[in-house]
């Protein structure tokens, strides 16, 4: 059957502590976040020279989704307020055991990113209360700490990946993409024309946004289906006997 294009979710920008509020209203009730990251040409952050560009946060909304696009480009002492908000958000989200269950796909350098990126904005949080918030922060802690950061991201996370792998999607050199998973379960075709655009632009373009919001939703509609397709099995183990 052919593939329709995938629906984009509402997207809504955070760029300020007040967006972050909002946010932080509608993960509060959510089962389940997506998340997904964009990267921007930099240094920094430990995979290919790339820093955090935008955070995506999608949750369900009524029959669709609504996705939060956050700003991770922002530093310096005016931005200080936003970055503890943000930051504070994505640890409880990442690093708590309570719900919402974050979910993702093809996860290890997002998680990587985020770590890099909690680090140096909590490095910006401490500087900002010590000396006013002036110069350039570096992160916290060794690369112990780092690593072990990444590792308790990655654990928390349920990485829709890996379960496309165990059903079969993909091949022994080849993993699945997103875009795979979405035309297998869903039957709907990711459009990847902004995946390279500028990322460090401000404002996003609307395309990007919806690319970067749309990426994160389908997260959670693939573990959807998947879930659907597992109720249809005898026996069905759940899904934390799956990770």
């Amino acid at each position: 059957r052919a593939c329709s294009p995938a629906p984009a979710p509402r997207v809504v920008w955070v760029g300020d502590a007040e967006g972050v509020r909002e946010m932080r209203a509608a993960l509060a009730g959510a089962a389940r976040v997506g998340i997904d990251t964009e990267w921007a040409e930099g240094e920094g952050g430990g995979v290919g020279g790339a820093v955090l560009a935008t955070v995506q946060l999608a949750v369900t909304e009524g029959s669709g989704e609504a996705a939060f696009v956050c700003d991770a480009l922002q530093r310096g002492p005016a931005a200080a307020q936003y970055l503890s908000a943000l930051g504070s958000e994505l640890r409880s989200l990442l690093l708590s055991p309570a719900p919402p269950l974050p979910v993702g796909f093809a996860f290890a350098a997002d998680a990587q990113k985020l770590a890099a990126w909690l680090r140096e904005a909590e490095a910006a949080g401490g500087e900002a209360e010590a000396a006013g918030g002036g110069g350039e922060a570096e992160a916290v802690g060794g690369e112990e700490e780092g690593r072990a950061l990444v590792r308790r991201i990655r654990e928390a996370t349920v990485d829709v990946q890996r379960l496309a792998e165990d059903a079969g999607l993909g091949s022994r050199s080849q993993a699945p993409s997103l875009q795979a998973a979405c035309a297998h379960w869903l039957l709907q075709r990711l459009d990847k024309q902004e995946q390279c655009s500028d990322w460090a632009a401000r404002p996003l373009s609307e395309e990007q946004a919806a690319y970067a919001a749309t990426d994160a939703a389908a997260c959670l509609r693939v573990l959807d289906a998947m879930e659907a397709d597992w109720g249809e099995e005898e026996a069905a183990p759940p899904l934390d006997a799956r990770l």
